[in-house]
């Protein structure tokens, strides 16, 4: 990108003391790397060369029952031109009608080792203006279709603020479903061991065992150095909130699993929630120009085997 070309767009319900409306930047294609880990099932034994022997009734501290799957990924995020007003027809007394701001965008992910997909998403984001009934202020939405039967709407807020972004740190050890705190810690989080039930299990370089417990690592190494000006930061949910909750997922027969004989439901791989925060930076150059930057963090929860397993993909991309 030659500079920052943030949109000049007049939003009729924007007072001009706000910040800049968040999707004026999300226009054209983006490219860039990231990180992706997921825990999945591994009732079906995928083979492993480091442990061909292994079975689904090995010793429980070997994971049998489930595959960490990591990948150095390549993305390519393209937004196609906005929906501009899309008009949403009230009829409580107080709520005149809301127009809302449409971005529509394709989200593919690659292995850079393999160059096979492993992600593919369309979707749309959304840009609210502050209602009355019920009483928000200005929200942001994604709505997205995943593949493997999983459609969201993730619906948040948005702030804007001088210099660089917050980055936290993020966990993906898995934990007893509904209890964050009860952790349950596997080994094939440990980087050393490259005979455990990981993919790949003899670990590149580039994956450290801090990055394994802090993916987030990889967003942070790759703004080192750079000179932030600004980041606007957009924090959205699937969870129900008292204020949007209309959020949430929809899952396929298959992932939802099947009722047993005291009305549990047992998944077979269940996306049940979707934490997800997207950081829009204005970096400066060293001559005083401009770029503009995306950088994501996205935290999907899926549930099998009475555990809830975080699934995590991070990734920095700038305009092709």
């Amino acid at each position: 990108m030659k500079g920052n070309k943030m949109s000049t767009t007049k939003h009729a319900y924007w007072s001009p003391s706000a910040p800049p409306v968040p999707l004026d930047a999300f226009t054209g294609t983006w490219t860039g790397n990231g990180f992706n880990t997921i825990f999945r099932p591994n009732k079906n034994q995928t083979p492993l060369p480091n442990k061909p022997d292994a079975k689904p009734d090995a010793n429980p501290s070997s994971d049998p029952d489930n595959l960490l799957q990591l990948n150095l990924t390549f993305e390519t995020l393209t937004f196609s031109d906005s929906l501009a007003d899309i008009p949403n027809r009230a009829f409580l007394d107080n709520q005149p009608d809301a127009f809302l701001q449409g971005v529509p965008y394709i989200q593919s992910i690659k292995d850079v080792t393999t160059n096979l997909g492993i992600h593919f998403e369309p979707g749309i984001w959304l840009l609210v203006p502050e209602t009355i009934e019920p009483s928000v202020s200005p929200t942001v939405a994604r709505l997205a279709t995943i593949p493997h039967g999983t459609t969201i709407q993730a619906q948040g807020t948005f702030e804007t603020h001088e210099g660089g972004p917050e980055i936290p740190v993020v966990d993906i050890t898995p934990f007893t479903i509904g209890n964050p705190a009860d952790k349950k810690k596997f080994t094939s989080q440990n980087a050393a061991d490259d005979s455990t039930f990981r993919l790949p299990q003899t670990l590149p370089p580039s994956i450290t065992q801090e990055i394994l417990d802090n993916p987030n690592l990889v967003l942070e190494h790759a703004i080192q150095g750079q000179n932030i000006i600004q980041t606007t930061t957009l924090k959205i949910s699937t969870k129900a909130d008292p204020n949007l909750r209309g959020s949430g997922t929809r899952n396929i027969a298959f992932l939802e699993g099947t009722v047993q004989s005291d009305n549990t439901i047992t998944p077979n791989a269940q996306a049940a929630d979707i934490d997800a925060t997207f950081w829009i930076e204005t970096v400066q150059r060293d001559d005083g120009t401009t770029f503009t930057q995306i950088q994501y963090s996205q935290v999907v929860l899926l549930n099998f085997d009475k555990l809830s397993w975080p699934h995590v993909s991070v990734a920095t991309l700038t305009q092709s």
